[in-house]
């Protein structure tokens, strides 16, 4: 009743930076006053709100107890919270860090699995998917060190789960000012701003630039790649890219008054990465074109290669009058500059080379 120096306000607002369980209704504490009746409402199987009360407290220390005891089959079946994962999986992580991950929406866990490759079944309990992600972190010689709450950040700050469009998660906005940015760390680096927010914009082939002299050109740069992080940020880079030629294919077809074929444009590399190409579009006319997306963080530097598997080649090859491969520059910023090269553009100004062997017993 406004006293914030309680267990449920301490565990939904004031741990927030730990982990977020905003979003989900007021019934996740089983029983709760409502501002706008002045009265105590609870969960329809409780008859009165001291049962409630007394159940959910019980609840609490059983569900404690159980994960003191690594007792996972009695955390799945304790009463209280069998039904319900965001409640527990906060108090769960707030009590045992190192063994619970501060993912608690299921959405959220089924998008990680599935953007890193991991197999899963989403009829799966909640806490069998935290283990795998956890498992797939400590197999990793770059994450094992990482506690589970900067796995969980590194994740959130990585890709764009269903939670985003649906309430905040517990990134912090204006990250320079809360301290728990510092989390992050060194994957911090690779945050990519919101799609909705770029501005692309098509440039021609003869504004590509390209250094033949002076300092730095044709230089190759000394470093040693971390291959995980690396391949990390090259997927989202390589995802950044597709939604940006995504949203730029929509609005220039609304732009064109053809809304129907706008609505018809679809990322067909998310069913099917065997086809070839990234995005089925539209021309203006209605015909099909077929875009393969070769995204890039450098800007518009004629030096930065980019790469071909034989299926992409077969393909545009197969399609000649429908396949183009859109060229995005500045990918990680929110003015990305887009080159559409065509078959005639990719034989006349670009040179194809074999580049790896695949060697088979």
């Amino acid at each position: 009743k406004g006293d914030k120096d309680n267990f449920c306000y301490w565990v939904e607002r004031e741990t927030r930076s730990l982990g977020s369980i905003l979003g989900a209704t007021s019934d996740k504490f089983k029983v709760y006053f409502d501002k706008k009746s002045g009265n105590y409402k609870w969960v329809k199987r409780y008859k009165s709100a001291i049962e409630a009360f007394e159940d959910t407290k019980n609840g609490i220390i059983e569900l404690i107890i159980a994960g003191k005891s690594g007792d996972f089959i009695a955390i799945k079946e304790n009463k209280v919270f069998k039904s319900s994962h965001m409640f527990r999986g906060k108090i769960l992580f707030l009590y045992f860090p190192n063994m619970f991950l501060n993912v608690f929406a299921e959405d959220d866990i089924d998008f990680f699995l599935e953007r890193l490759g991991i197999e899963f079944s989403k009829s799966e309990h909640i806490l069998d998917k935290q283990k795998l992600l956890l498992d797939y972190k400590n197999s990793m010689a770059e994450m094992i060190e990482w506690s589970n709450l900067k796995f969980g950040y590194f994740l959130y700050s990585q890709f764009n789960p269903p939670s985003r469009n649906k309430h905040k998660t517990f990134i912090p906005k204006k990250r320079k000012k809360i301290d728990e940015a510092i989390i992050a760390g060194e994957e911090g680096v690779y945050l990519l701003p919101r799609v909705e927010h770029a501005k692309a914009s098509v440039i021609n082939v003869n504004e590509l630039t390209r250094k033949t002299s002076g300092k730095g050109a044709g230089r190759r740069r000394k470093y040693k790649a971390n291959y995980i992080i690396e391949s990390i940020r090259n997927m989202k880079l390589g995802d950044q890219g597709e939604e940006i030629v995504l949203k730029y294919e929509k609005e220039l077809l609304i732009q064109h008054n053809r809304n129907n074929l706008s609505a018809k444009v679809e990322r067909v590399s998310l069913e099917d990465d065997s086809l070839g190409y990234d995005i089925k579009s539209f021309t203006v006319d209605g015909k099909e074109k077929y875009i393969d997306v070769k995204a890039t963080k450098s800007g518009v530097d004629g030096r930065t290669p980019f790469y071909m598997t034989e299926n992409e080649k077969q393909t545009m090859e197969n399609n000649k009058d429908k396949y183009n491969i859109y060229r995005v520059f500045s990918a990680n910023t929110q003015s990305p500059k887009i080159l559409i090269i065509d078959s005639y553009l990719l034989k006349k100004y670009f040179s194809i080379r074999g580049k790896l062997w695949e060697i088979s017993i």
